[in-house]
């Protein structure tokens, strides 16, 4: 499913815009399963329709790139800096 819409239809307009969104694609080692795991993957393979999601289900896949995470380092950078000497600068505001 796409996260952003479901995110869209299910959280507030003012919960939105206090959220970072940041997609962090993963990997998935068939291997690392737990066999039941395993048994379930391959069943739900042969039912998937989606040609590429049924090649993932049952092959696995390794979209993790380290250079992703780049923008939660950027965020956590920028919330550091809102305090010093633990007196905040400003503060934020939560929903």
């Amino acid at each position: 499913p796409n996260l952003q819409q479901w995110l869209s239809k299910s959280l507030s307009k003012e919960i939105l815009e206090h959220l970072h969104y940041v997609p962090l694609r993963g990997r998935l080692v068939l291997n690392e399963l737990h066999w039941i795991m395993r048994v379930f993957m391959k069943i739900a393979s042969k039912v998937e329709k989606d040609p590429d999601t049924k090649k993932r289900m049952a092959e696995g896949f390794d979209h993790l790139d380290k250079n992703s995470i780049e923008p939660i380092f950027k965020w956590i950078a920028n919330q550091e800096s809102l305090f010093t000497n633990n007196t905040p600068k400003r503060q934020l505001q939560f929903v």
